[in-house]
């Protein structure tokens, strides 16, 4: 009933501009209203958006062999689909940096091929296969440095302080000594670090999230279906998936256990798949949908709780 419920207030709200839904915090288990309201259209796409950032007063989006930047295309053939990344004005999608219209391409090392990559405050972190398993490197003009082995590792975490491997295993790296955390169920299919807990949504478009002190992982129900897209901006992250559903959740709310139930701070839905997400700022999302035959990022406004 509940979600039927839900199901009429989004469908409802969807033909005025604004998604409104009410939610209930696990913290206080009172049923308070959240509304996410659907803004303009940012761009239209040729194709669905692999990975999405902001830059200024718009969106970066990455998509197979190239770049979107200010409504323009930018070649980019080596670009496979990784973590497209903002630091000090300059773009960074492996293995591009684009700090003018054109995308320059790094030398890439020798040796076993680079799976997926994240620039840092500190220079480029990345995960290569070898022939054994997956190991976490640093790149450093053409030379790699190994930092630790990471099996089962597919997707990266990174904050200024801590990073995590996180695929069919799970694996919190400190220095050279990594320390495996509870394996996840299903693949892990994107990571992040919120507050002191690290969260990621699986094949399954299940939410995992990790107590960092103790390892333990609890898992819930965030979409139906695969998700991949997941962004956290201080007291709040951003999920979707192939259900449509856009979902900001409060970091302050992540269970503890497995019987904390925890739900959606605010959410929207599409017609369609949720490809990428990106805060803009505290209040406001870029999300790239694919709806159909179109493809388009959209500008999400979070309400305050009324």
């Amino acid at each position: 009933m509940r979600v039927w419920l839900s199901f009429c207030l989004v469908i409802g709200a969807c033909r005025c501009g604004d998604v409104e839904v009410a939610t209930t915090s696990a913290a206080s288990r009172e049923t308070e209203r959240a509304r996410l309201s659907l803004g303009e259209d940012l761009t239209s796409l040729r194709a669905p958006a692999l990975a999405l950032a902001w830059l200024g007063d718009g969106p970066v989006i990455g998509q197979r062999g190239g770049l979107v930047l200010g409504g323009r295309e930018l070649p980019a053939p080596a670009y496979l689909g990784g973590a497209v990344t903002v630091r000090e004005g300059v773009v960074h999608a492996w293995p591009y940096e684009l700090r003018d219209e054109t995308p320059t391409e790094l030398a890439v090392p020798e040796g076993p091929p680079i799976a997926t990559a994240r620039a840092t405050s500190h220079g480029w972190l990345a995960l290569r296969n070898t022939p054994d398993a997956r190991e976490l490197v640093r790149l450093e003009d053409a030379a790699t440095h190994a930092i630790a082995q990471t099996p089962g590792a597919t997707t990266l975490a990174i904050d200024d302080e801590r990073v995590a491997a996180v695929g069919t295993r799970a694996w919190l790296v400190d220095g050279d000594r990594p320390r495996e955390l509870s394996a996840p169920r299903y693949e892990a299919r994107a990571a992040a670090f919120a507050g002191d807990r690290l969260v990621a949504l699986d094949a399954t478009g299940a939410l995992v999230v990790w107590d960092l002190s103790t390892g333990t992982a609890t898992t819930l129900v965030a979409h139906l279906g695969a998700a991949s897209a997941l962004d956290v901006r201080d007291a709040y992250f951003a999920t979707g998936g192939s259900d449509g559903r856009v979902a900001v959740w409060r970091v302050a709310d992540l269970p503890t256990n497995a019987a904390s139930a925890t739900e959606p701070f605010a959410e929207a839905t599409f017609a369609g798949t949720v490809d990428a997400l990106v805060w803009i700022d505290d209040a406001t999302l870029a999300s790239a949908v694919t709806e159909g035959r179109r493809s388009r990022v959209v500008r999400l406004r979070l309400r305050d709780a009324r």
